[in-house]
């Protein structure tokens, strides 16, 4: 505890370096100050703000106002009411309409290695964590694959404007246009 009021750091190398009310409840979480600010997962920072939860392993918060970031290794910017709920994402958002993260924008990097010229499906982890979109919702946004070989001979970029849409757990590429190749 650094300092300020009603602050908890209840876990091993739990850390909160002032503000009031905040929380850190988990293995090296930490809180740098704010208030009502809960860093609840395993190694989970929150820099500052009020009323953020940290709750996935590794997730960060930078500030600002009720945000949440529940995934592993995500991470809220700062704005207000963002919501990273999935692994290694990236979201900021100014408000929301009615759930927090239902107005934000987002980033996401997949990853995977292939032979020759065999397809590979990338995954968030690098291994078996696929992207998804949450039901009834929609993302919209700029797909950008790049690839090399290991000679460096042959590199490749494709950019993609896309509108992805889950309506009633139905996932469909609602629209795709060439951005550049």
């Amino acid at each position: 505890m650094g300092g300020g009021a009603t602050n908890t750091a209840s876990a091993t190398y739990a850390t909160v370096c002032g503000g009031d009310n905040n929380t850190a409840s988990s293995e090296y979480a930490t809180v740098g100050g704010g208030q009502a600010n809960n860093a609840s997962g395993s190694y989970a920072t929150i820099g500052g703000g009020g009323n953020n939860t940290a709750s996935g392993g590794y997730a960060t918060i930078g500030g600002g106002k009720t945000n949440t970031a529940s995934g592993y290794v995500a991470t809220v910017i700062g704005g207000q009411n963002s919501l990273a709920d999935r692994y290694g994402m990236v979201a900021h958002a100014s408000g929301r309409f009615s759930v927090d993260g239902d107005a934000q924008a987002v980033e996401f990097v997949a990853r995977n290695t292939t032979v020759g010229v065999t397809p590979a499906v990338l995954f968030l982890d690098g291994a078996s964590t696929r992207f998804t979109v949450t039901n009834n919702s929609l993302l919209s946004g700029i797909l950008t694959i790049s690839g090399f070989n290991t000679t460096g001979t042959k590199n490749a970029v494709y950019q993609r404007s896309v509108l992805i849409t889950n309506v009633g757990g139905t996932t469909t590429l609602a629209h795709v246009s060439t951005v550049s190749t």
